[in-house]
């Protein structure tokens, strides 16, 4: 969304079209999950089962925030945050913890202000699209690209036969500038066997920026096939030493990374109780569990109504999220692939995962309750498993403008998002912003539109 808006909002800009398969609305993982209730009368349940908040470091993302803090987008969240001892029961709160990032997680506990999107997480990109003009973007919702294809030349016959395009490297700089041919099924959700409409042709488009590491890996629901010209990766190389970073990059060596990008699998555990409410916090890191490693109170945060189970017990919401060690062992058994197709979390799948993690969150919830009852009841509990959570370093290892995004000014392919920069919001964001400048400064000079 931000590499979007800083295209679409140059002056004599192109249209940009965002296509996005998210079943739930925009954002991945910083969208929400509504379980379906019991009856119609109780109130809907919202888990912030992926990003469950976001905090902002840098002048040009603090000023972002400011617009959508103003227009209800998005809150601050005041909070009480802390650190949990799971083996001695011990809450520290956020003024007692030590800054030292030894404890914490994606700066709960080191940050002065911490977000949330408004009414949920996916208020987050909601806002974020309003920033961008309508008459410059063509929305292009649950829908996911499956194929991308390079031409030069005519572009009918290639479109029946992309995979046969080859390069003519004697006329490549006196023929007209080569297009993008992307292909794509609508409706396709992510753990049902990839259902969907027939795959259709989704448009020609002059550039393509990839903003989701999953497109370029096989074995998963997100899997694109990219062909075609693609250019000279010598030349790419000559370009720049380091072939997949910065402004001057290449699409193969650039796929190629994104390809190479390790999972780094979690499980979030969404989870509703109808117990007083007597829990001294809102957002715990949690230490000395081998299962969860943050708990977060859902209900507790900014625009979030108070949830009840029923006509007089009133209940919370929390969303646990597990170690990478828990994780790593479960995938281990149950892999994300097998014999390279995607395997699905499917209740089957889940079935000995919500249980593990639904014990373990109850557990600390009790032994950080005031009264130290145990919960009356458990109203909801089910598990997300996130394949690639996030990464654990971008291309850089979090280094420097030129390892932030990847585009290619001759094959007009572009790559931003944490796995280029870093894991977090924010580094998303800084990612797709110093991408759209590069992007839109190419198009611009060359006089591209559309």
């Amino acid at each position: 969304m931000s590499c979007a808006a800083v295209i679409a909002n140059a002056a004599d800009c192109p249209v940009v079209h965002l296509i996005d398969q998210g079943s739930r609305g925009r954002g991945g993982r910083a969208s929400s999950s509504r379980p379906t209730t019991t009856t119609t009368r109780d109130p809907a349940m919202v888990f912030d089962h992926g990003c469950q908040f976001f905090t902002a470091e840098s002048p040009e993302f603090r000023e972002t925030c400011a617009k959508l803090e103003r227009s209800g987008h998005i809150a601050r969240w005041h909070g009480r945050f802390g650190s949990f001892d799971a083996s001695t029961g011990t809450l520290r709160e956020k003024s007692n913890n030590t800054r030292d990032g030894n404890v914490d997680f994606f700066g709960l506990l080191a940050s002065d202000e911490v977000y949330v999107g408004v009414p949920t997480m996916r208020g987050l990109c909601d806002g974020l699209r309003t920033l961008i003009r309508d008459e410059t973007v063509v929305d292009m919702p649950q829908c996911a690209v499956t194929k991308l294809a390079r031409f030069q030349g005519d572009p009918d016959a290639n479109k029946k036969h992309p995979e046969n395009t080859t390069p003519n490297t004697a006329t490549h700089r006196r023929e007209p500038p080569a297009r993008w041919l992307a292909t794509g099924v609508d409706g396709r959700r992510l753990d049902e066997n990839h259902v969907g409409s027939t795959e259709r042709v989704l448009g020609e488009f002059n550039a393509v920026v990839a903003t989701d590491v999953m497109l370029a890996k096989t074995g998963t629901p997100g899997s694109c096939s990219i062909m075609g010209d693609l250019g000279d990766e010598a030349e790419g190389a000559e370009r720049d030493g380091d072939a997949f970073c910065g402004e001057f990059a290449n699409v193969k060596s650039t796929w190629r990374a994104m390809a190479a990008v390790a999972p780094s699998s979690l499980f979030s555990l969404m989870l509703a109780i109808d117990s007083p409410d007597d829990i001294p916090f809102d957002a715990v890191v949690v230490t000395g569990s081998e299962i969860i490693q943050l708990l977060v109170r859902d209900s507790g945060k900014p625009g979030r109504e108070g949830y009840f189970a029923g006509d007089d017990a009133r209940g919370t919401l929390w969303t646990a999220v597990s170690t990478k060690q828990y994780a790593a062992s479960v995938v281990a058994e149950l892999p994300l692939s097998v014999d390279g197709a995607y395997n699905p979390q499917t209740e089957a799948y889940l079935a000995n995962v919500t249980p593990v993690m639904e014990k373990e969150t109850i557990r600390v919830l009790t032994d950080a309750s005031l009264s130290k009852m145990k919960p009356a009841r458990v109203t909801h509990a089910r598990t997300q498993r996130w394949g690639h959570a996030f990464p654990d370093a971008g291309w850089g290892n979090g280094g420097g403008d030129t390892k932030s995004f990847a585009w290619d000014p001759v094959c007009y392919f572009g790559a931003c998002g944490d796995f280029a920069l870093g894991p977090g919001v924010e580094n998303a964001w800084v990612s797709g912003n110093k991408a759209g400048a590069a992007i839109a400064a190419t198009l611009l000079a060359r006089g591209e539109k559309g």
